[in-house]
């Protein structure tokens, strides 16, 4: 069945149904299982029901939080000013629109994000290279769609994240000493209290987008691997020692998570220095299928919701 008319049903349903029954529609249609918004249990579940509490309890905050410019005042102001400038990642420029990007005062190495979005990246290691025309055309188009009223209908039931305010900023482009991409240290708290790091391998294609092929492993806080797919496959044969940071990255988790009932947090550790990624209060949009199913329920019970 065609994606666009798939698209527009859910459209339908999110605009005439209410709240609670679009999300038990769409959560039976992706889970094969029925939404109890009275007393969920799972993690599943509970993801659903915030995607409603969220909205209530948190709107301003998820909008300031989404966003990759305005999220910066956020870090500043939970770490402190100090604390804040040893992970916050370089930003080099701001711009309201792409026509004020003047390339010849780019760096060689940056990264340009679209700051209201998720994989709208720019990621540039060697700027003679760049594809200057490419890059101002997929620029525009990502702009023009998130600050218009088509990226509020994309998002539905998450629409509190876009203002129709976005803008492109201009970052340090992140690699290692011997040039590799740093990985990606996504730590789920619930609560306030962090209790799994995630890490994906292959999340970042060379022009930015997505990965096609991600690996997901999962650790305790004793870096112990756990035998769980967390929404994709993990992979037992990659290993990897725990990193030196990891108590400091679970601290500075612990600081970010304390005004949300549930968020991912992302750092990276970068030749043991710690860069602030991003803050993401629903991963894949909810859609995360969890097995084996004891963990659905494990990470149900961490997490704690008011009832609807």
């Amino acid at each position: 069945m065609n994606g666009s008319f798939l698209h527009k049903c859910r459209y339908f349903c999110y605009k005439c149904l209410p709240i609670k029954v679009y999300l038990k529609i769409f959560y039976f249609v992706f889970f094969k299982k029925n939404l109890n918004t009275q007393n969920p249990k799972r993690f599943s579940e509970k993801i659903f029901c915030l995607k409603i509490i969220n909205f209530k309890k948190y709107g301003s905050l998820l909008t300031e939080c989404y966003d990759k410019y305005t999220v910066r005042g956020y870090i500043v102001k939970k770490l402190g000013k100090e604390q804040a400038e040893l992970i916050l990642n370089d930003l080099f420029f701001v711009f309201n629109t792409v026509d004020e990007i003047d390339f010849d005062k780019l760096p060689d190495k940056f990264v340009l994000k679209i700051t209201q979005s998720s994989g709208c990246n720019i990621i540039c290691p060697n700027k003679s290279k760049l594809d200057k025309i490419l890059t101002i055309k997929k620029l525009k188009e990502w702009i023009e769609k998130i600050n218009s009223l088509e990226q509020l209908k994309d998002a539905m039931e998450e629409s509190y994240y876009f203002n129709g305010k976005a803008k492109i900023i201009c970052e340090k482009f992140l690699e290692s000493n011997k040039g590799a991409i740093p990985i990606d240290f996504r730590i789920y708290c619930f609560n306030g209290a962090p209790k799994l790091i995630v890490c994906d391998f292959g999340t970042t294609e060379k022009d930015g987008q997505h990965g096609q092929n991600i690996v997901r492993n999962v650790y305790d806080l004793e870096w112990n691997l756990l035998n769980v797919n967390l929404g994709r496959a993990h992979d037992k044969n990659i290993i990897m020692s725990k990193p030196k940071n990891l108590e400091r990255m679970i601290s500075i988790a612990r600081k970010l998570s304390e005004d949300f009932m549930f968020v991912r947090v992302d750092l990276y550790d970068l030749d043991d220095k710690i860069v602030f990624g991003e803050l993401t209060p629903i991963p894949m949009g909810g859609h995360c299928i969890i097995t084996p199913e004891k963990y659905d329920l494990l990470l149900g019970a961490w997490l704690k919701i008011p009832p609807l």
